[in-house]
């Protein structure tokens, strides 16, 4: 947590107020970016909002103190840390028109936004007793993305089932799925939304509807 908090604060240290991943460096480099931007009529994002969640932080000392013997207590007094139910509260007021999920997940690894709409969800749920592991990603189609905002890429296509499933809300989605991952696709009326989900053992149809059905994704967008 700590290190990724160090990395938070180096990459809002280059130059502007630009998200990290436009690579800006000089003034130079800005007023280009600036220059695309409005030859395509494009926004920029900014410095993205970052939040962790307060109870799975502590869930999760408490699961190394028990299993290794140690005494870690996280502080987590800092504004940023949150209860599920706020940064549930929090992504849907910054990004969405409605709630986007159903009901707070099991937990959360962290959420970030920006102020154009983009934003990401990394929450995990139970599935029979094991552990879902979820990353969402939100790209609204009027923003200039750099492409290097996705980090996991399907390495070999032919080895994933394809498959569609309608959401509770009526959102078809389509799902790449393997052994132990799947991939959801759905293109929305305003911006572009895909989510990993991974497992240590076999991920069964059940196990990624759950996944799938977590969301409201006819409220992302404001």
């Amino acid at each position: 947590m700590a290190q990724e908090n160090a990395f938070h604060e180096y990459v809002q240290s280059e130059y502007g107020d630009y998200d990290f991943n436009y690579d800006i460096h000089t003034e130079r480099e800005a007023e280009k970016l600036e220059e695309i931007a409005a030859k395509y009529g494009l926004r920029l994002r900014h410095g993205s909002t970052l939040l962790w969640c307060r109870e799975s932080v502590e869930e999760m000392d408490a699961e190394m103190n028990a299993a290794y013997g140690t005494d870690i207590h996280t502080d987590t007094s800092d504004p940023r840390f949150l209860s599920k139910a706020e940064l549930c509260a929090r992504i849907s007021s910054a990004a969405c028109h409605g709630d986007l999920f159903r009901e707070a997940p099991r937990g959360f690894d962290k959420v970030y936004y920006f102020d154009e709409g983009s934003f990401c969800v990394n929450f995990y749920l139970d599935a029979s007793g094991r552990r879902l592991n979820c990353y969402g990603y939100n790209s609204v189609y009027t923003t200039l993305s750099s492409g290097r905002e996705v980090l996991t890429r399907i390495q070999d296509p032919a080895k994933l089932q394809t498959r569609t499933h309608t959401a509770p809300d009526g959102t078809e989605l389509t799902v790449l799925q393997g052994e132990k991952e799947a991939f959801l696709y759905v293109y929305l009326n305003d911006s572009f939304f895909e989510e990993h989900i991974t497992c240590d053992s076999p991920l069964s149809d059940a196990d990624v509807d759950l996944a799938a059905d977590a969301l409201i994704y006819a409220n992302i967008g404001r």
